[in-house]
C-alpha cells in the first residue's frame, strides 16, 4: 500500500521526471492505494533494483516521509526485494528475484 501522507501522483511524477522510472498506479478500487512496479524477468537486475530503491527513497524523503535507513545497503547485500519490507512503510513483496 502507499504509506499515509504520500501523494501517489507526485511520487510517480518524481520518479519519471527525475529518474526516468515509470511505475503504475493502482486500478479500480486500488487507485491511490498501491503502486505497480515492473521489475520482473530481464529487467530484474541488481542494478535496476538498486536504482529503483534509491529513487523511491529520494522521492519519498522529498515529500517528508520517514524511510528507515539501510534499505539500499540491505538490498545490495542480499539482492532481494524482501529487504525493502523493513525500510519502506507499507511495502509488500510477493517474490524474491534471483539477481
Amino acid at each position: 500500500c502507499i504509506p499515509d501522507g504520500v501523494d501517489d501522483v507526485k511520487v510517480r511524477r518524481g520518479l519519471l521526471n527525475d529518474f526516468g522510472i515509470e511505475i503504475g498506479g493502482g486500478l479500480g478500487d486500488l487507485q491511490g492505494k498501491i503502486w505497480r512496479v515492473g521489475l520482473m524477468g530481464h529487467s530484474s537486475t541488481r542494478k535496476n533494483v538498486l536504482l529503483f530503491v534509491t529513487a523511491l527513497e529520494t522521492v519519498l524523503k522529498a515529500q517528508g516521509i520517514k524511510v528507515s535507513s539501510g534499505a539500499l545497503e540491505a538490498v545490495s547485500a542480499d539482492g532481494s526485494y524482501a529487504s525493502l519490507l523493513t525500510a519502506i512503510p507499507c511495502m509488500t513483496v510477493s517474490l524474491r528475484p534471483t539477481l
